[in-house]
């Protein structure tokens, strides 16, 4: 939960990820950089952020091969995040927080696509939320999902037909060894889609440092 609640925290950064992603997020409404003095005394309640992510054209690309690891197009992301925080302070043993983040994906043209000239797409919309509750110091659990609607693409002025939507749910329990080393636990699947939307399940076991 600490590290989740500082993650939201961060008034301003903007960073290149591994991906070729450029991120910017911001604090938008009551959320105040926090130091280690003042972490303990601030009481969580309805905070209000934003986010900005551009992905950028990069990757191997072949125009003569149906798939590729590069898109060869732009996508901008942008997104608010909405969160209640029910306790004394981010450290209380039984923190609840509600988080809701709607987003809404751009995507450039793709000129250069496989058997055609052009290849355009719509925006995808998204609503992700999770419900996190602390139990004790040391348990902590959350119920996460993720709605997707969109992203329909048409080739050379043709739709294909290919709106996306799914549902995600995704449960994930967090043990807080120390202040410090922490592990999670997550499991995920699909529980309704059209045939176009996003399908599958996933188990995710991770484990957290962090230096305070």
């Amino acid at each position: 939960m600490l590290l989740h609640m500082i993650t939201f925290g961060v008034f301003w950064r903007g960073i290149i990820d591994h991906k070729n992603k450029l991120l910017f997020t911001a604090g938008l409404y009551n959320l105040p950089p926090l130091t280690l003095e003042n972490y303990s005394q601030y009481k969580p309640s309805f905070a209000l952020g934003g986010l900005a992510r551009l992905t950028l054209p990069t990757g191997e690309y072949d125009e003569e091969q149906s798939a590729n690891l590069g898109s060869n197009r732009y996508s901008l992301q942008l997104g608010s995040l909405i969160t209640f925080g029910f306790g004394e302070s981010f450290l209380d043993p039984q923190l609840t927080t509600i988080d809701f983040l709607p987003s809404i994906t751009f995507f450039g043209d793709n000129d250069d696509a496989f058997n055609a000239d052009t290849i355009k797409q719509k925006p995808l919309f998204k609503l992700e939320s999770h419900i996190t509750h602390n139990f004790n110091p040391g348990l902590w659990l959350s119920i996460d999902g993720v709605y997707s609607y969109g992203g329909e693409t048409k080739t050379d002025g043709r739709s294909n037909d290919n709106t996306q939507r799914s549902l995600n749910m995704a449960a994930t329990l967090g043990l807080q060894f120390s202040k410090s080393l922490g592990l999670k636990l997550s499991y995920g699947e699909t529980i309704e889609r059209n045939d176009d939307g996003l399908d599958g399940e996933f188990t995710r076991l991770t484990l957290i440092y962090t230096q305070l």
